[in-house]
């Protein structure tokens, strides 16, 4: 995805073609070249990102900024576990160049339909889509943990775009599911049902 971004503001700058052209087809290439050019990088990367932020303006400006921390290998690590959802310690939140704030559960919940949603429109964006598996439901033996799967649902459906969830589960663990999960999310978990044999 962060490839793609860089790949169409590349596209629209003429200055910018001919330098871009030996990593047009070739993320790897791309990445490994500018890990080692820390400053030509930290320059491409602002103005991308103020243009993708310009260009789609209901996005979220830190899930773009840690989308762009993710490219640094400096940061990857950091910025991977912040948009897994895990706050940062005051050194991980110093090197991101971000606020550090334990999270409330509420406030987590909220930023993590912001990420959802703002992944979904990069997902539209691009023209791509994400299928999510959820495999092994039976491991959720708590009512409080089948809500959460359908809290979790009911953010992708009606927060973003371009994701589709997918789950796998027995006939018999369904429907002790549906004793739980609201609705909206029965209907549209269970309206395309495939009989495995």
């Amino acid at each position: 995805i962060l490839f793609s971004i860089i790949s169409e503001y590349i596209d629209q700058k003429e200055e910018y073609r001919k330098a871009f052209q030996p990593f047009k087809d070739n993320p790897e290439t791309f990445f490994r070249y500018f890990s080692d050019h820390d400053k030509e990088r930290n320059i491409l990367y602002n103005q991308v990102q103020t243009w993708i932020i310009d260009k789609i303006p209901d996005i979220n400006r830190l899930f773009i900024k840690l989308i762009f921390a993710f490219g640094d290998p400096d940061l990857y690590h950091p910025a991977r576990n912040r948009l897994l959802g895990e706050v940062a310690d005051p050194e991980d939140a110093y090197l991101l160049n971000i606020p550090f704030k334990e999270l409330s559960e509420a406030e987590a919940e909220d930023e993590a339909s912001k990420f959802l949603k703002s992944l979904g429109l990069l997902l539209t964006h691009h023209h791509q889509c994400m299928i999510i598996c959820f495999d092994q439901l039976e491991n959720l033996y708590t009512p409080e943990h089948k809500r959460s799967f359908g809290l979790m649902n009911q953010m992708i459906f009606n927060e973003s775009s371009a994701i589709l969830p997918l789950a796998f589960m027995r006939t018999l663990y369904w429907e002790k599911f549906e004793e739980i999960l609201d609705k909206s999310v029965i209907d549209r978990l269970g309206m395309n049902q495939v009989d495995l044999r």
